[in-house]
């Protein structure tokens, strides 16, 4: 029973842990834990994993460890778990939740060398000072029946969370999925825009150009004609005139599929921007739970495909 104790406690201080890290790297309070609770499990795994193999190298050589070894011990084991977390998070989530990439001697950005030394000092530091004081805080809670029906209330509510958590992260990524969509539409219909605008100026010009060409081509007919023949001047005027008018009705007809064209291309890049809108602003509802406390919780995240939709999104919150 100990044990659950000791991940839940560990789970809390490492909560508090991180938000007072951003508290002094970011100057705001925010809950950086993983679940919407104050509670950061990867710390609760940790000191147990930790733990565990502490007591298991001890058994190991029949006596204790040293500082040094149990500082070693500390930084192999925690830059594990955490290369462990971030691939096990980035591969059921697609995404990194935390990126050393601009720290010196990283790994996939999943581990650096900066962090696993902290982590190390930090195992050290509980193990040889912290945990006398949990253990014997522990041995005051309650025992038996009323300490089992407590530590089922509290995983109880650490299972809610975590389903929670899940379904919202899911459906971040469905959000993102259908922002990504509705970006390449917009994009698709503001190429098509802009193709239109050439098609219709050079189309334009042609036919104007082929209205006048086609009108003298006509009047120098009519001259002639005139020469040759002085009573089909007044027939070839009026077919001149025919001919221009067909040519300036076609120039009309055109131009007004044209602006059809345009109406529809605007009306479905309006209705595209609206609907990324109407998204974002989901994503970004909810100042305590919700999609919207995981990205201010993660601002460094990185989507294995939606990299550059997240980028805009986190953006609005700075």
């Amino acid at each position: 029973m100990e044990v659950l104790w000791y991940f839940v406690i560990y789970s809390i201080m490492g909560w508090v842990a991180e938000v007072m890290y951003q508290a002094v790297h970011r100057g705001e309070i925010i809950n950086r834990g993983f679940l919407n609770g104050p509670v950061c499990p990867i710390y609760g795994f940790g000191a147990i994993f930790i733990f565990a193999a502490y007591d298991f190298i001890e058994g190991m050589i029949g006596g204790n460890i040293n500082i040094y070894t149990d500082f070693a011990i500390g930084v192999f084991l925690a830059t594990l778990l955490e290369l462990f977390a971030g691939w096990a998070l980035f591969h059921l989530f697609h995404a990194r939740w935390w990126d050393y990439s601009d720290r010196k001697f990283q790994f996939h950005g999943y581990i650096c060398l900066e962090f696993s030394l902290i982590w190390g000092f930090t195992a050290t530091f509980v193990r040889e000072l912290v945990q006398q004081g949990i253990e014997r805080m522990v041995s005051y809670f309650p025992k038996g029946a009323l300490g089992i029906i407590l530590l089922c209330f509290i995983y109880s509510v650490y299972m809610a969370d975590t389903v929670i958590t899940i379904i919202t992260v899911n459906n971040l990524n469905k959000r993102l999925h259908e922002i990504d969509l509705l970006s390449k539409q917009l994009s698709d219909v503001e190429d098509m825009g802009r193709q239109l605008r050439k098609f219709s100026d050079s189309m334009s010009e042609q036919i104007g150009s082929n209205t006048l060409k086609n009108a003298q081509k006509i009047g120098q007919g009519q001259v002639q004609a005139a020469l040759a023949k002085a009573e089909l001047r007044d027939s070839l005027e009026e077919k001149r005139m025919e001919a221009v008018q067909m040519l300036t009705e076609g120039k009309q007809q055109f131009n007004d599929n044209l602006e059809e064209k345009r109406k529809e291309y605007a009306k479905r890049k309006e209705e595209a921007k609206k609907g990324i809108e109407e998204l974002q602003n989901r994503i970004m509802t909810g100042k305590w739970f919700g999609s919207s406390r995981l990205l201010k919780a993660f601002p460094n995240i990185k989507h294995e495909k939606y990299s550059k939709v997240l980028e805009e999104i986190i953006k609005q919150f700075k």
